[in-house]
């Protein structure tokens, strides 16, 4: 999570390097701080330039402009502001350097500004100085507490052995063959049925479908179905009494007696294959079972130390955040918000949902969820500063072997050839990795930096237990 403090004003434009117009620097810049790392910029513009702004405007604009006796876009700029105003382009001047001034002020007064500053123009006449005032958000100014040597919990991720057999199993089942038996259903069958259900005489919208499959067993129908189902023989029509869930997603189902009327056209049979060297080949790319078995325990010790540092560092920084001082500019919650929206519509968007869809669904707003959203924006947003508070001051950066490596990873992740992989990688992407090594080598300094306590006996009997399962 990293902030960028370029500039994107509310109806100001950035100036490109067509500009006309010389570099705007303020002939007098103040700042006056105010509260939640907040502060106002006043910059005064001179005269001249100001002028200079106006006539380029007036050359931009004047083709917007109907004035009696001239060709639209003809009329000189005294006859458009004798009929349009003295100001009439004030605005597009104020438009075409507020930025620029702006940045110049930041660069003078060397402060570091993130969000989207606000503007004012307290005084604009022309052949008199131009006064603007800016609202800025500036990147917080930390003090550190303690951070070095601070108290963490001692975690240790369970792992059992017995969950490499569970996966093992796991696969077997995902690898299942299923034929074709004439005898009643049983558990574990996989059925071809079709359906109709109906609460009295009634059948309900949605209640009812041709061919449709199901693992009896699996718990994908309301509680009491597929218990109905067992004993139906092939071709067999019955009909299945069901109650529906009090808490139903259909509010109009909730807690209603119903009947399914069913017809089986299919009763399959599973059959699983054995656990051997023959399924360790289908479902891996070992050769025997026993260097599958090894490979699966080995990943699964991976995630389990993925895990128990992950837990380690978040407890560090926790305590580490606890212990700094600094206020948080509500542009950067807002902007995290903003940034938690879109990562969630994109985690929806990949499995097919549209994020309006989601919400009518889930019978929320947009600007409720957003909300929702606050608590863990203002934490992230506190973690990161003081993160790249102490990466700084204690010069943590990731070196160009670290980068490569990184590099090389991805590639790999993303199952491409390295040179290719890397040659599409930029400079700002390289940044954007250094930045990202540094901070995971600043959080496990925090945990190397730490002193280990026992857990306290509530937490120590959850943790016994979750090894237990």
């Amino acid at each position: 999570m990293y902030y960028n403090n370029r500039l994107n004003l509310n109806n100001m434009r950035i100036l490109s390097a067509e500009k006309m117009m010389g570099v705007v620097v303020p002939m007098s810049t103040t700042m006056t701080k105010l509260e939640k790392s907040t502060a106002k910029i006043d910059t005064v513009v001179p005269a001249a330039q100001f002028s200079e702004a106006i006539e380029k405007a007036y050359r931009r604009e004047r083709g917007r402009f109907a004035v009696q006796g001239f060709r639209k876009g003809r009329a000189p700029r005294f006859m458009i502001e004798r009929v349009y105003g003295k100001d009439v382009f004030y605005d597009e001047a104020v438009d075409l350097i507020a930025t620029e001034v702006l940045e110049s002020a930041i660069k003078e007064l060397e402060i570091e500004t993130v969000g989207r500053p606000t503007l004012n123009v307290v005084k604009a006449v022309e052949g008199e100085d131009l006064e603007l005032s800016y609202h800025v958000s500036l990147y917080p100014e930390v003090t550190l507490g303690q951070y070095k040597g601070v108290e963490i919990e001692k975690f240790t991720a369970p792992f059992a052995i017995e969950r490499v057999q569970a996966e093992v199993e796991r696969v077997q089942q995902a690898h299942a063959r299923f034929s074709a038996v004439n005898r009643p259903i049983e558990n574990g069958d996989r059925i071809i049925f079709d359906y109709k259900g109906r609460i009295g005489e009634e059948y309900f919208e949605g209640g009812s479908a041709e061919k449709a499959q199901l693992d009896i067993g699996s718990g994908q129908f309301i509680p009491g179905f597929e218990e109905g189902m067992i004993g139906i023989e092939v071709g067999q029509d019955r009909e299945v009494p069901v109650t529906f869930p009090t808490e139903y997603h259909a509010e109009e189902l909730a807690g209603k007696a119903a009947i399914f009327e069913v017809h089986v056209h299919e009763v399959l049979q599973k059959e699983l294959p054995d656990i051997n060297d023959d399924l360790a080949m289908d479902a891996s790319e070992f050769d025997t079972l026993d260097e599958w078995k090894a490979d699966i325990e080995r990943k699964m010790r991976e995630d389990a130390k993925r895990t128990e540092d992950n837990v380690l560092r978040n407890y560090a920084l926790e305590a580490v955040v606890k212990n700094a001082t600094f206020e948080v500019p509500d542009a950067m919650i807002e902007s995290q918000m903003d940034a938690i929206m879109r990562d969630f519509a994109q985690r929806l968007a990949y499995q097919g949902i549209n994020l309006g869809d989601y919400f009518q669904y889930a019978g929320i707003s947009a600007e409720d969820m957003r909300e929702q959203s606050r608590e863990d924006a203002t934490r992230r947003v506190q973690n990161q500063i003081v993160l790249d508070e102490i990466t700084k001051v204690e010069n943590i950066t990731a070196s160009e072997e670290e980068i490569a490596e990184r590099i090389k990873e991805m590639a790999k992740q993303y199952n491409q050839p390295e040179d290719k992989f890397a040659a599409t990688i930029t400079d700002a992407d390289k940044q954007y990795i250094g930045e990202d090594i540094a901070i995971t080598k600043t959080l496990q300094f925090l945990v190397d930096n730490a002193v280990m306590v026992d857990p306290k006996p509530e937490e120590a009997e959850a943790e016994a237990a979750e090894e237990e399962k």
